[in-house]
């Protein structure tokens, strides 16, 4: 379909909705006026509600690695995991594995340790805070990084953050990094050709010498520009660890934020030589660069580095986020801390991640167009551009002047384009793999019309190509929605215990996707042992058509299969020619298949085997996808439950894409299973699910996953599968929906608390509000909390708060024993002038612990009395599990805060503020995500039902409560403390009822249930 590229700022509907938010300060006025529709959104193109699409060249700062609703992408709504959040599953430890693997293979690693959380920044704190535990000086509390650095927004990897605008305001005594020169390499420089085996023997041996500078000048006597920036930062490096402050060592391979700016391997080389001699861990911050940015997978592996042996070597840590979709610390240690992630999250990660490691070609490929494309306009725009770097998928260029690159950027909507300033002259962008064959022409023709407009004004526009009406093609993305809802249907039907469509429904499906999808006539065969002898023949001939001898089915296999039970074989035919054919059938049926003999699923009767899937060259694209969705559409209304099957790695990497686009998952790699000379020879062994197990009930978890499997319906699948698939960078953009979703979620909340900011994640929550209340009570530090509660573990203030070991930030932590003693001791401390604020968790998320309502009441009188802000971190007790009369926390009368936290499931949080603290600026507490669209649609779908019907839910909690009393009986258990079916019990009960609960650091069984686990009891419970 036609679409016009936009062509100003004005998008009268986006920005009435966005109003609504701005203006009683909901949150800052700082998206983009333009609300975007996922659903319409397809490839490079990003789709504007009701309106036109903007060309995204920045890839969702460089989020994207395939583009809005990918096919591939779509395989994350076949995961019940995804849907629910739940992360302790089969399927989502498989694909944590797999990906574990994939990830260790690209940084030849043979041990990997993977910590998963939320973002990037939240990253980059967990990665600092195993090297600030592991310190051998345990006075050291520096970070040491590099001027023009970005490593996110938290409160430590802010300090470590080189632009003064967006640090300064909230340097935190005695958290400060220092900063040494990043020595950028110049123009057109390759970052892997400046060094020798020599080099690396010379920087590994001047690194531990006292004589360190004479040692460099004498192992390079032949310096230059670049070897002398070098040799200074290394210098600095050198001085700086030997103060035996910096308890890590920071750095961007290539400096993204800071304006672009490579470096080389001989200098990263020496930097990992000098932490290695004073034994100071070296962090790769690749949140940007990772996963194939600049065409090797990591771009810290470009720098070939290697020890004082010349041996390969590796850095302590590496940090990926952004088309990881989850923050993700990689290291050779086991992180302490708690994971929290989002399992859709890591299934896109995964995803993306098979798929730039299948696709190096054609980043490659890019890579020199883009290459050729950008010296063409840099000679043609003179002097004005200068400065050109290409790498990957990745470029920039930069102006003679910061006002000229200012201007540069205003003109991205004029042109229909997204893309960044970096630093102060540059500006960058960021493809993907959706940018390819036309969408390049038109990216670099819209590049051109955007600096024709800045550079030359006066230009005639109609004789410069680009010009502000441009229509595009977009793609529509309905046969992807369409399969993937009727095979949703399928498994919600089995998960309710519901009859499957018939059979004949199933092929009338299948048919009517080829009519409308598939190219010309073509007609669906389902093939039995009736038919089979009219189709044999056209099938071997295929065979040896399509295939070299050693890739042939033999036709005796296609023969044994088509006489097994629950068996699929699919012919699609032009005339009386066979064009396409797809053939299954149990996998106890093929032992002979390699691994499959040894696969755990060989002897299970309901997992078929996919034996071959051909399609004639001209039919290739969508028939192959449209056989293989039919071959599982089938499949599963015939009463099959798994499909298993082998794919070459990246030789057959298109039917990869296809069986990643049906879920399907790695459970085994074969190494070297092909016996060829081809250059890729291993084989995946995958699996997917064509239905849902029912999972354990889970009692404890309301809180990461507020929706159960129960509460799922056909309709909420339909509206929210778009926001399942992509990913938007909230601190830009949001949907229609989000605006609406996040209206309700503030009138929850008492009127005074209004004000607020999204987040990723409660710990991120946590590191905004410190620097919220901060700007307003510097110098204030000390922060007070009572023993036992907790507000995550992903950054440094978080775990303080939390009461983890050797904390980085001040907290005093008041013990509780009591109401009264809790009271007298804050009392004290509240009365100390350095005081911040006051923390508080009225219902334990990791406890179910419940502090009284008397007791926060006093605590609200004593901060009010010493003009103390009260924080209250209401996850815990949402949905009325505090107090039947608030829905949160905050909402109880002679409470209400100043500021409060909420973690809403999977990757979404709020904190939030009374107007006294509130702090309005655009962009000055943003993160790139900062949250996520479906999180927040799945948490109001259950808040929306709760606070509908007010009665049901009452009557909901005193069944769930009566009947777990009632089990906690049976098995003689007297210690228990719930309250509105929430709270916690000890002792021993039987397996059955165990497992649905969670134990405490303290041995207590915790209940905190969801609605829909609720009832998923009460079903249990009167069985």
């Amino acid at each position: 379909m036609e679409k016009k590229l936009v062509n100003s700022l004005l998008h009268t509907k986006s920005v009435a909705s966005l109003e609504g938010l701005y203006a009683g300060q909901q949150i800052p006025a700082e998206k983009k006026p333009f609300l975007i529709s996922l659903r319409e959104s397809s490839g490079p193109l990003m789709a504007v509600d009701g309106g036109d699409v903007i060309l995204d060249v920045a890839s969702q700062i460089a989020s994207l690695a395939l583009g809005f609703n990918p096919g591939v992408m779509f395989g994350t709504v076949q995961f019940l995991e995804s849907w629910t959040g739940a992360t302790n599953t089969i399927p989502i430890k498989t694909v944590r594995q797999a990906l574990a693997a994939l990830l260790a293979r690209q940084l030849g690693w043979n041990d990997l340790n993977m910590h998963l959380c939320h973002s990037g920044a939240e990253a980059n704190e967990c990665a600092l805070g195993m090297c600030y535990a592991r310190r051998t000086n345990r006075d050291a509390r520096h970070v040491l990084a590099f001027r023009q650095s970005f490593h996110g927004r938290m409160m430590v990897a802010l300090s470590a953050t080189w632009n003064p605008a967006k640090r300064e305001p909230f340097a935190w005594p005695n958290c400060e990094a220092d900063y040494v020169d990043y020595p950028e390499m110049p123009d057109g420089d390759d970052a892997s050709s400046i060094v020798s085996p020599a080099d690396w023997q010379a920087l590994w041996a001047c690194a531990p010498r006292i004589d360190f500078e004479q040692q460099l000048n004498r192992a390079f006597p032949q310096s230059d520009s670049l070897l002398t920036d070098e040799i200074k930062s290394l210098l600095q490096v050198r001085n700086y660890l030997g103060t035996r402050r910096h308890f890590a060592v920071i750095i961007e391979p290539m400096q993204c934020e800071g304006g672009d700016r490579y470096s080389s391997s001989r200098f990263h080389n020496g930097l990992l030589a000098v932490c290695k001699a004073f034994q100071i861990p070296l962090i790769y911050d690749e949140i940007q660069t990772g996963y194939g940015l600049g065409g090797d997978f990591f771009w810290h592996r470009k720098f070939d580095l290697r020890d004082h042996r010349g041996d390969s070597s590796a850095p302590d840590y590496v940090v990926v986020a952004k088309k990881a979709q989850v923050g993700a610390v990689l290291s050779h240690h086991k992180c302490e801390y708690e994971e929290q992630f989002n399992a859709a999250s890591l299934v896109r990660g995964f995803a993306q991640a098979s798929m730039i490691d299948q696709y190096r070609g054609e980043i490659a490929a890019m890579e020199v167009r883009n290459r050729r494309e950008l010296a063409a306009i840099v000679e043609e725009f003179g002097p004005a551009l200068s400065r050109p770097r290409v790498c990957g998928i990745s470029f920039a260029f930069e102006f003679a002047n910061a006002e000229t690159s200012k201007r540069f950027v205003e003109q991205r909507f004029q042109h229909g384009l997204l893309y960044y300033p970096a630093g102060d002259r540059a500006a960058r962008f960021r493809f993907n793999l959706a940018f390819r064959g036309k969408w390049l022409d038109v990216a670099w023709q819209q590049i051109r019309a955007a600096l024709h407009a800045t550079l030359k004004p006066s230009a005639d526009p109609t004789t410069v190509d680009g010009n502000r009406s441009t229509s595009v093609e977009a793609s529509s993305t309905r046969s992807y929605r369409d399969f993937h809802l009727e095979f949703l249907r399928g498994k919600l039907t089995d998960l309710a215990k519901k009859p499957f469509r018939s059979i004949e429904e199933a092929k009338a499906f299948v048919q009517e996707s080829l009519n409308r999808t598939g190219p010309g006539q073509l007609i669906v065969n389902f093939l039995d042992e009736e038919s089979w002898p009219d189709y044999r023949d056209a099938v071997e001939r295929l065979q040896h058509e399509i295939y070299e001898p050693l890739r042939q089915t033999p036709i005796e296999k296609f023969d044994r299969l088509i006489k097994a039970k629950n068996s699929s074989a699919i012919a699609v035919t032009s005339g009386d020619r066979v064009v396409a054919m797809a053939f299954a059938a149990p996998l106890a049926n093929f032992p002979r298949e390699r691994g499959m003999r040894g696969d755990e699923l060989f002897k299970e009767p309901l997992a078929t085997y996919m034996l071959d899937l051909t399609v004639v060259p001209e039919y290739r694209g969508q028939l192959g996808r449209i056989m293989k969705q039919a071959v599982c559409l089938v499949a599963q209304t015939t009463g099959m439950k798994h499909v298993v099957g082998r794919n070459r790695d990246r030789l057959a990497r298109g039917m990869w894409a296809i069986n990643l686009s049906l879920g399907s998952y790695i459970t085994r790699v074969i190494r070297e299973d092909y016996l060829d000379d081809q250059s890729h020879r291993d084989c995946l062994i995958y699996r997917s699910d064509l239905v849902w197990d029912e999972p354990a009930i889970d009692l404890s978890s309301a809180v990461p996953q507020p929706m159960d499997c129960i509460d799922l319906s056909e309709s909420f699948v339909q509206t929210n599968m778009p926001s399942l698939v992509n990913k938007l960078t909230l601190s830009n953009f949001v949907t229609p929906d989000f605006v609406e979703n996040l209206n309700f979620v503030f009138s929850l909340l008492p009127e005074s608390l209004r004000h607020g900011y999204t987040t990723s994640g409660i710990s991120e929550c946590v590191d905004k509000l410190i620097k919220v209340l901060w700007l307003k009570r510097k110098p204030h530090t000390r922060m007070i909390t009572i023993e036992g509660s907790y507000f995550g573990e992903g950054s440094f203030a978080a775990r303080a708060l939390s009461g983890c070991t050797d904390a980085y930030f001040p907290v005093e932590i008041v013990p509780f024993v009591d109401d009264s003693q809790c009271v007298s001791e804050l009392e004290v401390k509240l009365a100390a002038p350095d005081t911040l604020a006051m923390w508080v968790e009225p219902l334990g998320w990791k406890t179910g612990r419940r502090l009284s309502p008397e007791l926060l009441q006093s605590i609200r009188k004593l901060c009010r009395r010493f003009d103390v802000p009260l924080v209250s971190h209401d996850s815990g007790g949402l949905f009325y599990r505090f107090e039947g009369s608030s829905f949160a926390p905050s909402g109880m009368d002679g409470l209400v805060p100043d500021a409060g936290l909420m973690s809403l499931g999977g990757q979404m949080a709020l904190c939030y503020t009374t107007d006294r603290y509130f702090d309005s600026t655009p962009l000055q507490f943003i993160s790139t995500w900062d949250g996520d669209v479906f999180s927040l649609a799945q948490f109001c779908e259950i808040a929306r039902r709760t606070v509908g019907d007010r009665t049901g839910f009452e009557l909901l909690i005193e069944q769930f409560e009566r009947l777990l009393l009632g089990k906690l009986a049976e098995n003689d258990v007297s210690q228990y403390d719930l309250y509105r079916g929430t709270g916690s019990f000890q002792g021993p009960v039987e397996s059955s009822l165990s497992e649905m609960f969670q134990v405490s650091g303290a041995g207590r069984h915790v209940c905190l249930a969801c609605p829909g686990a609720m009832r998923r009891f009460i079903e249990w419970a009167i069985r």
